[in-house]
Formats: C-alpha cells, structure tokens, sequence
C-alpha cells in the first residue's frame, strides 16, 4: 500500500461522517427530555442536507446532523432506572453474559422488574460459589446486595467504568446466596456452546502437561478465562503482549486471512476451477462462517466482533470481486458498532483496536518508504534474489507495522496503565507470526473438538508447541532491563496534540513531527520541572485497604499496603 495524502482521506465520504457519529456518541449525554428533541433535529439536518447537498456548507451540516445523531443514541442507551443500593433487592432478567471460574463466576443482568415493579436497567453481579451455574440468555429471578459506581477508586487512575455507565449499567454487587431462581430454560444453541467450551478446557487441560500452556490453548481456542495468573498476566503487559492473552482483532484477523489464503491454495490445485472463476472468491466466501462460529465459540468478545465485522466486508468485497478500500471498511465497521452500541466509543479496547487498524493504513506505509531500501522490483526474474527482496520486504513490513501500531497507542496504553512497553514493538515483531500460528493451529482445534476429540489430538500438540514458543517470548520480553518506562497519563490537549501531529507525519507533513516530540516531553517532563512539596501524600488502588504513602525530605512512609492471603500481591503489582 501507498503513502497517503490529505486529499485522499477527503474524497472517503464515510470517514468524517463517522469520526462527527463518534464525537456526538462521546459527548455528555444530555437530558431525558431532550433525547427525542435530539434524534429530530438530526434528522431535519441530515434531510436539509441531502436537499442541499449541490451547495457549499451540505456537508457542514451533514457533519452536525451526524454529531446530534451520535448525541441521541448515546443519550438513549445510558437511560436507565435507577436501582436501589444499601440493601437486598429482588431482581428479575435476562442474563447478558456470564463467566465462570473456580472460584465463582460474573454475569451481566438485563433487569426487567425491580421488587415487582417494571425497570429498564442492567446491573453486573458476582459470586463466590462454583456450584452456582446459569446460563447466557437465561431468564432469572435473584436476590442481590448493590452498591453504586463511584468511578475510579483513587485519583489519576483509569476510569474502567465509564463505558459500562454509558450503557445505563451503573451499580454492581453480590449475588445473595441461595436466591437465584431460573425462570426460563437457556436457549438449545447457547447451552451446548457453552457446554462444549467447558468440555475443551477440562479436556486440554487433561491431555497437556504444562498448565500454563493449556491455559493459554483454552483461552484462544475457546475463550475461557486465563488461569495464567497475575504472574503471568504482568510479564505479558511488561513484554507487551497483553493482547495475546484475549480473542482480539488480531487473532480474527490471522484467522480469516490464513484461512483464506489456505484455502485459496488448496482451489488452486484443480486446474478446471481456475479456469472457470478466481479461486479466491470461493475461498472468501467459505471463511466467512468459519470465522463467525470461531468468534461465537470463544464467546462473542467485543474486540473479536469488531474484528469480524470489518473482515466480513473485507472478505464480501473479495467474493464479489469488488475493490474495499481501507478506510471506507473501517469507518462502515465503526459506524455499525456506534449504531449498535454507541457507548462503546467509550471502550478503551475498541479504541486500541481501531488505533492500530488505522496505523497500519495511515503510519505504517509512511514509516517504510522512510526506509533507505528500495522495494522489489517485480520485473526480476524467479531466483533467489527474488525471493531474497521479497523475505527481506516481509520483515520490513512486520517491523514497519509493530512500529506504528506502537507510537500511535501511546497515549491510550500511557493514560490507561501509566507506563509504555519499549521493548513491545521489538517483541511483537517476533511474537505475532506465532500468534498467529497459534491462533489457527487452536481455532482448528476447537473445531475438530466439536466433531470428535479424537480429531484434535494433532493440532492441538501444533498449538501446545506454538503457545510454549510464546510464553518463551514473554518471558524473554519481560527481562529486558527497562523494557519498560514508567509515564503519567496524557491530558486531552496533550493527547490532541500528539494525534494530529502522528496524522501530519502519515500524511506526509514532516514538520508535524515536532508536535510528536512537544506533546510526549510536556507530558514526560512536567512532573520532573514541577515543584516537589515538603509533604507529599499518594493514594494507591491496592483493591480492599486504603495504601496511603507518605514522602517528605527522601524519606518514606507506607500505610497499609493491602493484600488478601492467597491473592494478587499489590506490593508486585502496584507499590
């Protein structure tokens, strides 16, 4: 893929449009009054400027009609009713969602009736008894003790909640022993999913020795929560691989695109159907359902769904020979999920993954032509010369594209988790092409699991391997001497500041570059210039306790450093 310019993002009639639905979406929602008013008004405007679209100032006002239209949706999926906290609660719903584990499980509560009353809410809950085991779409009646959600639990750290209260779910709490009801039974589909998720990581873990590999199979193969530990989840966030860990776009990704090409090569070898249709078509249109029961099977994860959707675009362009433009694709995919769910604008992992998508068309074509190489000529004759460019290339646009999904995550990663992964860009260059192994080495497990255990013997060896390679990787990644660097978080003009200054310098704008470099040292050196106070008070989020750290003249004092017997070390993790 090319350089891109200003003038060829503009002629894209879905990329503004969009970006104005996704500001409109992030934007305080306003009154319940005026939610309705909203939506009208948008519409007049999107009218008016259909209407006027021959005349100069249409697509000023198309843009505001998007920006209302984001407004309102957003406005609509935070309304909610308002759900008692301080005592037990009869509760009644459909479950959105559960996970379990050895220790209990967590599920997501679409209240239809509070105390007997009519209610329009969603509410998560927990629980601490393995035994207790409903079921996805499952219509329950419980007992639950909430309590509100205050936000983030000391100042500075991230606000995880946000967009789970933009979605009208904002109080949490524990499910009352003993009260849970089931009024409905799980629908066929949803049940036995589920049931052959669990059956594959009992049976995985059976058949490999090593937990930590079949922890990691179980996870990508079926999306069950991963017993790494917090040991093991920290040495992937260091080594920055903590994507690895979740089916994400780039797992979807591999899929389908390995799936495609494989089976694009087996067509290949019947000479009678090259000649009669590109074999890529059939080859597309095959992968699109196996790249969809790949996603249901792992547990319809957020990320994997947006992955899936902009594939499926992808791969429909592909089977009806039609040409998909990058940018286009990803705008429609983040139209229909603003549509769908306009709160999710608000997620920190749907902005990671259209950050990277969009490094990897923008930055990262830029950042190779940066290059002093030249590219393969493809009028060299077949030769090891040949082959050597084309080797040499590869490499080149792994690393060019680990480089710049990097740089153009660093406020998110910085702001969300206070620190940024050197060493990730480096690491990632290695660790994808075997991730993306493993990711189609344990999908093809998973499906001949289905079909008989028997059957996914084999690749499951092929995925054991490949997750050992990768767990050899993190560990590696996450000794690396300050592979590591400590950041505070990103204000919004900072932020703003390093987005367009990124943008400029994939745009070709080289002088953009300083706005880069200015934005990252006032973020980095404002609290070494600031001045130190005599007494100095830090709250640390250390989960049950209140860590209060006390500095004053070198010298220190910490006051409760929390911690549970048997639990996540916050003197590790936090302290």
């Amino acid at each position: 893929m090319g350089c891109w310019t200003w003038n060829e993002i503009g002629v894209r009639p879905l990329v503004f449009p969009v970006l104005a639905l996704g500001l409109g979406c992030a934007l305080p929602p306003p009154g319940p009054g005026n939610t309705w008013l909203l939506g009208c008004l948008a519409a007049g405007l999107a009218g008016s400027a259909c209407f006027l679209r021959a005349r100069a100032g249409a697509h000023a006002v198309l843009l505001a009609a998007a920006v209302l239209a984001g407004s309102a949706l957003g406005a609509f999926a935070a309304r909610s009713t308002i759900l008692p906290t301080g005592s037990p609660v009869l509760l009644e719903g459909r479950l959105g969602s559960v996970e379990l584990d050895d220790r209990g499980g967590r599920a997501v509560l679409e209240v239809a009736r509070v105390d007997g009353s009519p209610a329009r809410a969603r509410t998560r809950l927990w629980w601490s008894d393995p035994a207790v085991h409903p079921w996805v779409a499952q219509r329950v009646q419980l007992r639950a003790e909430l309590r509100a959600d205050a936000g983030p639990d000391a100042w500075g750290q991230f606000d995880t909640g946000a967009a789970w209260r933009a979605r009208g779910l904002s109080t949490s709490g524990r499910l009352v022993p003993g009260s849970l009801v089931p009024l409905s039974p799980p629908p066929a589909w949803s049940r036995r999913v589920t049931e052959q998720r669990e059956a594959f990581g009992r049976w995985a873990r059976g058949r490999l020795g090593d937990a930590d590999a079949a922890a990691l199979v179980g996870a990508l193969a079926a999306g069950l929560r991963s017993e790494l530990g917090p040991g093991w989840e920290e040495r992937f966030a260091r080594s920055g691989l903590a994507h690895v860990l979740s089916v994400s776009g780039l797992h979807v990704a591999a899929l389908a695109l390995l799936l495609a090409g494989l089976l694009g090569a087996v067509l290949r070898a019947f000479p009678a159907l090259v000649r009669r249709m590109d074999p890529r078509r059939p080859a597309a249109v095959a992968a699109l359902p196996v790249v969809w029961a790949y996603v249901v099977f792992t547990g319809t994860q957020p990320p994997a769904v947006r992955s899936a959707l902009m594939l499926s675009l992808v791969l429909a362009g592909r089977a009806l020979q039609r040409h998909t433009d990058g940018l286009n694709t990803l705008a429609l995919a983040a139209g229909l999920l603003l549509v769908i769910d306009p709160a999710s604008v608000r997620d920190l992992s749907l902005q990671l993954s259209f950050t990277a998508v969009l490094a990897l068309i923008l930055l990262a074509p830029r950042l190779r032509a940066g290059v002093p190489l030249p590219l393969p000529d493809p009028a060299r004759p077949p030769g090891w010369r040949r082959a050597g460019e084309r080797v040499r290339e590869a490499l080149l646009g792994v690393c060019t594209a680990s480089a710049a999904v990097t740089l153009a995550s660093v406020p998110l990663v910085a702001s969300a988790f206070h620190r940024v992964s050197i060493v990730g860009w480096a690491v990632n260059i290695v660790a994808v092409p075997v991730a993306s192994v493993l990711t189609l080495a344990c999908a093809i497990t998973a499906g001949a699991f289905c079909l008989s255990p028997a059957l996914a013997a084999l690749p499951l060896l092929v995925a054991a391997t490949a997750a050992r390679a990768l767990l050899a990787l993190v560990r590696i990644g996450a000794a690396v001497p300050f592979g590591v660097l400590p950041s505070p978080s990103f204000s919004w003009p900072a932020a703003l500041a390093f987005a367009f200054g990124l943008l400029g310098v994939a745009l070709g704008v080289r002088r953009a570059g300083w706005l880069v470099v200015a934005s990252t040292a006032a973020v980095l050196g404002g609290p070494l210039l600031a001045p130190r106070p005599t007494l100095e008070l830090t709250l640390l989020p250390v989960g049950h306790g209140d860590a209060l750290l006390v500095s004053s003249g070198g010298a220190r004092l910490l006051v409760d450093g929390g911690g549970v017997p048997d639990g996540i070390d916050p003197g590790a993790r936090v302290l």
